[in-house]
């Protein structure tokens, strides 16, 4: 992770990061797409400012308005991402992010709006024993329901209940049958192709390879052919503020709201 408190750099707009993004893939011959996350929306709201439909009309301008483009829209606020699907009549392949053990009984809701979840990964941990983990029935669950599953957040900087960073990959995304997943170091999920991570990525999109990552958030998520997004990855509430957390979040969705 980047030093907290060592230098005094300028929040980019939304339509710079896209900007960025599309000009590499156009001078790399890549197709890297975006996840995007609309932070706090109740809060945008209560200051006059309608987010979601700012960040709907940013995203449209740049092409980005169907669930066959390489975008995918997430929020851990359930109503307004109902409201962006039922409302705001977004076409987008939404995904709710998830964080309370209570969310996890109100999948056939999110069914109804959304395409996926992304979930905390812990809710799909159950326990460990003889050296292998057990899961919850989350991702059968999310699955029976066509929903894809992407939990947050891979960090060989906090590994708690696992040995390694392999091990942590190897476990959601192989043995628990994920999707994809959220990484804040995206250059320690570069997959050799003999490693049991290549076959998955290989049999889902080969555009897991192709693309690479080029920002610092990264999504993995070779089914919907995205492995690069803007920002960072979803970050679970917390009690007080975090500074370090703070910097991130408006690093993901900054944009010019005037």
């Amino acid at each position: 992770r980047y030093p907290i408190w060592k230098g005094n750099f300028q929040l980019h707009s939304l339509q710079e990061e896209i900007e960025l993004i599309q000009g590499l893939n156009k001078s790399t011959h890549k197709n890297i797409g975006i996840y995007p996350e609309i932070k706090n929306p109740a809060f945008h709201q209560k200051e006059g400012k309608q987010i979601s439909e700012i960040i709907l009309k940013i995203l449209a301008d740049y092409g980005y308005k169907t669930q066959k483009d390489n975008c995918i829209l997430q929020c851990f606020d359930a109503k307004e991402l109902e409201r962006i699907r039922t409302t705001l009549k977004s076409d987008l392949f939404l995904v709710q992010l998830m964080e309370y053990p209570e969310e996890t009984n109100q999948l056939t809701y999110f069914a109804t709006y959304a395409n996926g979840i992304g979930p905390w990964y812990k809710q799909i941990l159950d326990k460990k024993s003889g050296g292998k983990f057990t899961f919850t029935s989350l991702v059968n669950d999310a699955h029976k329901l066509g929903l894809v599953v992407h939990p947050y957040t891979f960090r060989a900087d906090a590994l708690d209940e696992f040995s390694s960073f392999d091990e942590m990959l190897q476990t959601i995304l192989i043995d628990a049958k994920a999707d994809g997943g959220f990484t804040d170091l995206p250059k320690y999920v570069a997959i050799s192709r003999g490693s049991p991570l290549a076959s998955f990525a290989l049999n889902v999109s080969k555009a897991f390879f192709e693309a690479g990552c080029i920002v610092l958030g990264s999504a993995i998520a070779p089914a919907r052919r995205t492995s690069a997004v803007l920002g960072t990855s979803p970050y679970r509430r917390h009690p007080k503020p975090n500074k370090s957390r703070s910097t991130a979040v408006c690093a993901s969705l900054s944009t010019r709201l005037e």
